[in-house]
């Protein structure tokens, strides 16, 4: 899984990628995003994250989300769960380490 960093004041975009799934290195796309959660992993949350929906990249196996706010010092698991084209149900998670510098 992958780490981002970023500052609480800042809002960056996040990409879950889809692509190393079995589904997706047969052809399959993702054709909705279910939803975008996140969860605290380490440290006390004051500020909550900020999650936008996501959208669906063009080539179908990635979802990019804007992510904002958030506490220094917090690992959060951001999870975005999608459906494919051929009915199936993915869950991509990647880790966000809040730090202020």
């Amino acid at each position: 899984m992958v780490t981002l960093e970023k500052q609480p004041s800042e809002s960056r975009q996040y990409t879950l990628d889809f692509t190393a799934f079995p589904e997706m290195k047969r052809g399959d796309v993702i054709t909705n995003i279910q939803e975008v959660t996140y969860e605290v992993v380490s440290g006390t949350e004051e500020t909550a994250l900020t999650l936008d929906n996501g959208v669906i990249n063009t080539d179908g196996d990635k979802v990019q989300v804007q992510i904002g706010d958030g506490t220094h010092e917090v690992l959060y698991k951001v999870t975005a769960v999608v459906d494919t084209n051929a009915g199936d149900v993915l869950e991509g998670e990647g880790f966000l380490f809040v730090f202020d510098y």
